[in-house]
């Protein structure tokens, strides 16, 4: 696995469009089409979320390649290439060491971004933000969206416009996901 880091010329289009790599601190998200990218097409009340979500292996690792399969379908329809901010990543995990992440990607270049133009190597950092072992900021440019890792299986996608995010709810919908607004 081969991590890159963007050029400036990368960054300054993340930055463009999404004003910052930390998109979920991004406090005026109106300019976007929002939702959440979940196995549910609902938010769960707190007894739906205690029944359902306290279980990883019946939560995380039951619906995880279906959120995969969906970051693979924007990767390949966004060309091939997505930046990906690793914000917070626990390197230490048995998964991280098997997948060869810690010998390709250190904690001095946390908080960079970082350019993938493999599939396989967008599938394993997927799957180690479907395990919450990272969270990563995937930003799929040509289409200028942004899909945040985040706990339970509830990614935020920011898009910035109808069509795009059209797209993403019915490639969601093929995939078994909902993005719910």
């Amino acid at each position: 696995m081969t991590f890159n880091k963007a050029n400036q010329m990368e960054i300054e289009a993340v930055l463009h469009v999404f004003s910052r790599l930390d998109i979920e601190n991004e406090e005026d998200i109106s300019k976007f089409n929002v939702g959440i990218l979940d196995v549910y097409s609902y938010t769960l009340s707190e007894v739906e979320a205690k029944d359902l979500l306290s279980s990883f292996a019946e939560h995380n690792l039951k619906y995880e390649d279906r959120f995969i399969d969906t970051i693979s379908s924007i990767f390949r329809k966004n060309g091939g290439i997505v930046l990906v901010y690793l914000s917070q990543c626990n390197y230490d995990s048995d998964l991280a060491h098997k997948k060869g992440v810690k010998c390709k990607f250190s904690k001095e270049n946390e908080n960079e971004l970082i350019k993938i133009d493999n599939l396989a190597d967008l599938e394993i950092i997927a799957e180690l933000s479907t395990r919450e072992l990272f969270f990563s900021n995937f930003f799929f440019m040509n289409i200028n969206t942004a899909i945040i890792a985040n706990y339970d299986l509830s990614f935020p996608v920011y898009c910035d416009n109808q069509q795009d995010f059209n797209w993403l709810t019915n490639e969601a919908i093929k995939n078994g996901l909902f993005i719910r607004k």
